[in-house]
């Protein structure tokens, strides 16, 4: 499911955001979506993402961790609001940060 996708069917009200959270811990891809929506030059898109993010880093952060790096960096984007969404979420992967990715945020 791409991200346009993902943004219909919420839209559409098809699906609830939970909904689309609960298909992201059971289906990689549409993680890989939600990741490259943080990009979006459509802000409305971003924020959806970062809330649906949010919920899966919450629920299950070890589903974030291969996404570390394009997470890590959001962290340079002008919009501070998506930033410190982002930070929220990599510090829920500190747990399982295997490799001390973390560090090199600093």
């Amino acid at each position: 499911m791409t991200v346009t996708e993902l943004i219909a069917t919420i839209d559409s009200k098809s699906m609830t955001g939970r909904d689309v959270v609960d298909q992201a811990l059971n289906r990689p891809k549409v993680i890989m979506s939600l990741v490259e929506g943080l990009f979006a030059w459509d802000a409305r898109v971003a924020y959806e993402c970062a809330g649906l993010l949010t919920l899966v880093s919450r629920a299950a952060p070890k589903l974030l961790y291969p996404y570390f790096n394009s997470l890590a960096d959001m962290l340079a984007h002008a919009d501070s609001i998506r930033r410190e969404e982002v930070n929220a979420m990599l510090r829920r992967l500190e747990p399982i940060d295997t490799f001390s990715k973390r560090a090199f945020l600093a």
